[in-house]
C-alpha cells in the first residue's frame, strides 16, 4: 500500500506519505522493504535530519540533498538556470523562517522562526547562486515556485525522499523538518516517505503550533499507522530465535520450566517490540560462544538470558550483582567480620536498586533476581547446572568468558582425561603446592563433581587420602580460608564427592575402597570425623547417616589409637592433624591422654615440639589457654627434651597464662563494678551518708 502510494501520480504537487509507530515497531524495515519494492520505478534519496548536529545545519542540508535529487547537472545554461532557482528559493525559504514574517503563513502555516542563524544560512545559499542571476532581478517566492514545479514535472522518474527517525530529533529540529516539508510541499513529481512517532511529533509542535494534528494533515497526505507485534507475534520471534541458539536442549525437566518461567515472565514482557527481540536475541547470540566450549555450556540459560536483561534495561541492578564479585571494603578480613550479616546486606542492596527502576521494569527485575535463586534439588546439583548464585560460576557470568572460571574448560577436560587413565596424580597434585592454585581446584571439583564418574571419583579420593597423609603442618594466616589448607582441601573435596554419589550405600563402599586403595589413615579419619562431628553439633550430615559412620569410626579409631600410642603419630608429617584426626575418631581416648599428659614428661615434650612448636611461624597465634597442672609440668618440664620448637612453645604457653591472667583480672574487675553499681541502684544511700 505505501509503494502504491508513493507511485500514484502528483502532477500538480507533491505526495507527503507518513508511516507512524512507536519506537521499535519496525517502522525502518518496513521503509526498507517499500524502496526495494519501488527502486526501479523512481530516485530514492534518503535524508538523515538526526544526523546534522544544528537545526541550521538541518535546512541547509534538506535543500543540499533534495537539490542534487532534483537538479540537473552539468555547465548548460539551462542546467545553471535550474540550479539558481532552485538554490535561490532555497535562500528565501530560510530567510523566511528565520524572521517569522507574515509570509510565512501563507507558505508554512504556525511557522516559527528557525533560528538567528538561520540568516547566516540564507546568505550561504545566496552564494551558491550569485553569478547565476542577477539580485536586483529576483522574483518572487510564487514565481520562483512555479519555475522549479516546471522543471521538475518534467523528470522521467519521480523523487522518493525517505526521512527517518523524526522523532529522534529535539523539539525544534522537528518543526523544522516539517516547515521545510511544507514549504516543499507543492512541488510534483517530488515524494516523502516520513517516518515517525505520532506522539512525539505532537509534541515537539505544541509549543509552536496550535492545533498540531491540523497543522500535520495539511502536510502529510496520507498516514499508515504501523500496527505494534502482538504478544503471540513476539513469542514466536523469541521462541524461534532462542531455539535456533541452542539454548533448550539437553535441559532437564526442572531447568526447562525455568526457562520458561524467564520466558514468560521476564523476557516476553519486557522485550516490547520486535526492535527489542531482536537486538536482545542479537547480543545473547554474540555472547554465547564465549561461554560454551567444547560443547560444554558453562552457563544455565535461564540464569543467563534473566541476568542478560538486566544487563540491557536493569543496568543498576545487574551493577549491583556485579560488585558483589569485588572485594569488599576491608578486604576478606572485612567480608569475614560481617559474615552473618552479608545476605542481609546483599538483599538490601538489591533491593535499594530495584525500588528506583521505573514501572513495569522494576517488576520485571524482581522476577529476573527471583529466577536466579530457584530451588534446585541440592546445592551440588545448582552447581552442576552451572547456576548463577554459584561462587563458582559468576565470574563467567559476568566476564562472558570459561576463562573467568576457576578452572579453565580445557584445564578441566584434561584432568578429566587423566582420571581415566592409568597415570598417577601424583605430579598433578604438585601443582596443589601453589594454594591460591590448590583453592580454585578444591572449588572446582566441589563445583563439579556430579560430572565425575564412579571410577573417577574412587581415583581421586585415593590420591588425595595419599596426599594429604604425606602433607606437612601447613600455616593458614588471618586472611586466608580455611580450605588453603590440605586438611580443608581433602575433605571439601570428598564430601562433594561423597554427595555427588546418590545412593547412601555406594557412597560408604565408595569411601572403603578408597581407603583401602591408599592405605591412608590421618586424612579419612577426618574426611569421617568431619562428617561424625557436623551429626553430633547440627543433628545432620552432609554425606552419612550416623549409623552408616559407626563401623568406619571403630576401624580407624583404632587404628589411629595405635599410632598415638605407640609415639608413631609423632613421626607423622603433619602430628597436629594426626592429633585432630585422632580426636575426631577416638573422642573417648583423648581426655584420658590429655589428662596424663602433665605425669608423662616424654609425650609432652613431643606435644611441645610437634603441636605447639609447629605454630613457631604463625605470626597470627593467639594465646593458648592450658590447665593448671598441664601448665606447672610445662614449667618444670626437662628442657634437654626440648627442641628449638619446644622451646619456643613453652615459653609461648607460659606467656599466654600471664596475659591470660591479666585479661580475666580485667574482666572481673569490670564484673564487680557492675555488681557493686546495681547493689548501689537497688539499695540508694540519703545524701547524707554519701
Amino acid at each position: 500500500m505505501l509503494a502504491d502510494a508513493l507511485l500514484a501520480p502528483n502532477l500538480n504537487r507533491a505526495t507527503v506519505i507518513g508511516l507512524t509507530g512507536a519506537w521499535g515497531t519496525g517502522k525502518s524495515s518496513v521503509a526498507t522493504m517499500v524502496v526495494e519494492r519501488i527502486a526501479s520505478a523512481a530516485s530514492i534519496v534518503h535524508f538523515e535530519p538526526w544526523m546534522v548536529t544544528t537545526k541550521e545545519s538541518l535546512a541547509a542540508e534538506f535543500f543540499a540533498v533534495l537539490g542534487q535529487a532534483v537538479l540537473p547537472s552539468g555547465d548548460k545554461k539551462q542546467a545553471q538556470l535550474a540550479r539558481s532557482r532552485f538554490y535561490r528559493y532555497g535562500s528565501k525559504i530560510v530567510g523566511v523562517l528565520a524572521v517569522g514574517a507574515k509570509a510565512a503563513g501563507a507558505i508554512v502555516p504556525g511557522a516559527s522562526a528557525a533560528g538567528e542563524a538561520a540568516t547566516s544560512i540564507s546568505s550561504a545559499l545566496d552564494l551558491a547562486a550569485d553569478g547565476l542571476q542577477a539580485r536586483s532581478t529576483e522574483p518572487t517566492l510564487r514565481e520562483m515556485r512555479q519555475s522549479i514545479s516546471e522543471d521538475l514535472s518534467k523528470l522521467k522518474k519521480p523523487i522518493v525522499v525517505v526521512i527517518d527517525d523524526i522523532d529522534r530529533l529535539d523539539l525544534d529540529e522537528v518543526r523544522t523538518t516539517f516547515q521545510l516539508i511544507k514549504a516543499c510541499a507543492d512541488f510534483p513529481n517530488v515524494r516523502y516517505l516520513l517516518l515517525f512517532d505520532r506522539e512525539q511529533v505532537f509534541h515537539a509542535l505544541e509549543g509552536s503550533v496550535n492545533n498540531p494534528q491540523a497543522f500535520l494533515e495539511k502536510i502529510v497526505n496520507q498516514v499508515f499507522d504501523l500496527p505494534e507485534a502482538t504478544t503471540k507475534q513476539r513469542a514466536k520471534l523469541l521462541d524461534d530465535a532462542l531455539s535456533e541458539l541452542g539454548l533448550h536442549e539437553g535441559l532437564p525437566k526442572q531447568d526447562m520450566e525455568r526457562l520458561s518461567i524467564v520466558f514468560d515472565e521476564v523476557l516476553l514482557p519486557g522485550l516490547q517490540t520486535v526492535r527489542h527481540v531482536k537486538r536482545f536475541v542479537s547480543t545473547v547470540r554474540s555472547l554465547l560462544p564465549g561461554v560454551i566450549v567444547d560443547s560444554f555450556r558453562n552457563i544455565d540459560p535461564a540464569d543467563f538470558l534473566a541476568l542478560e536483561f538486566l544487563r540491557q534495561y536493569a543496568p543498576a541492578v545487574y551493577a549491583v550483582l556485579r560488585d558483589e564479585q569485588a572485594p569488599a571494603p576491608g578486604g576478606r578480613v572485612a567480608r569475614m567480620v560481617h559474615d552473618e550479616e552479608w545476605p542481609q546486606m546483599v538483599a538490601d542492596r538489591r533491593q535499594k536498586a530495584i525500588d528506583d527502576l521505573p514501572e513495569p521494569t522494576k517488576a520485571l527485575a524482581k522476577e529476573a533476581l527471583d529466577s536466579f535463586s530457584s530451588a534446585s534439588t541440592s546445592e551440588s546439583a545448582a552447581h552442576a547446572a552451572c547456576r548463577f548464585e554459584t561462587d563458582y560460576w559468576r565470574p563467567v557470568y559476568f566476564g562472558f568468558c570459561d576463562a573467568r572460571a576457576k578452572i579453565k574448560e580445557a584445564d578441566w577436560m584434561a584432568f578429566r582425561s587423566l582420571l581415566d587413565s592409568k597415570k598417577s596424580l601424583r605430579s598433578w597434585l604438585k601443582q596443589w603446592d601453589d594454594r591460591d592454585l590448590r583453592d580454585r581446584w578444591v572449588t572446582a571439583i566441589c563445583a563439579r563433581a556430579t560430572e565425575l564418574s564412579r571410577l573417577q571419583r574412587l581415583k581421586l579420593m585415593s590420591a588425595l587420602f595419599m596426599w594429604g597423609d604425606a602433607h606437612g603442618h601447613e600455616e593458614t594466616s588471618l586472611l586466608q580460608f580455611e580450605q588453603h589448607e590440605w586438611s580443608f582441601a581433602v575433605s571439601f573435596c570428598c564430601t562433594a564427592m561423597l554427595e555427588a554419589t546418590r545412593d547412601p550405600k555406594q557412597r560408604i563402599e565408595l569411601l572403603n575402597q578408597a581407603i583401602r586403595d591408599s592405605a591412608a589413615m590421618v586424612a579419612p579419619s577426618l574426611v569421617v570425623g568431619m562428617e561424625g562431628e557436623r551429626q553430633r553439633k547440627d543433628g545432620w550430615g552432609h554425606w552419612a547417616q550416623r549409623e552408616d559412620l559407626t563401623g568406619l569410626i571403630q576401624d580407624l579409631g583404632e587404628r589411629m589409637t595405635g599410632e598415638v600410642r605407640s609415639g608413631g603419630v609423632w613421626s607423622h608429617p603433619d602430628p597436629e592433624k594426626s592429633i585432630h584426626a585422632w580426636i575426631y575418631v577416638a573422642e573417648k581416648e583423648k581426655d584420658a591422654w590429655f589428662d596424663n599428659l602433665p605425669d608423662d614428661k616424654h609425650q609432652l615434650a613431643k606435644y611441645l615440639n610437634h603441636i605447639v612448636g609447629s605454630h613457631m611461624d604463625d605470626k597470627n597465634l593467639s594465646n593458648w589457654r592450658v590447665e593448671k597442672k598441664l601448665l606447672q609440668a610445662v614449667r618444670d618440664i626437662d628442657l634437654s627434651l626440648l627442641t628449638e620448637k619446644g622451646h619456643w612453645a613453652r615459653q609461648h604457653l607460659l606467656d599466654s597464662a600471664e596475659r591470660l591472667k591479666r585479661q580475666d583480672r580485667f574482666f572481673e574487675s569490670d564484673e564487680n563494678e557492675e555488681e557493686e553499681t546495681q547493689a548501689e541502684s537497688e539499695h540508694p544511700v540519703n545524701g547524707d551518708d554519701s
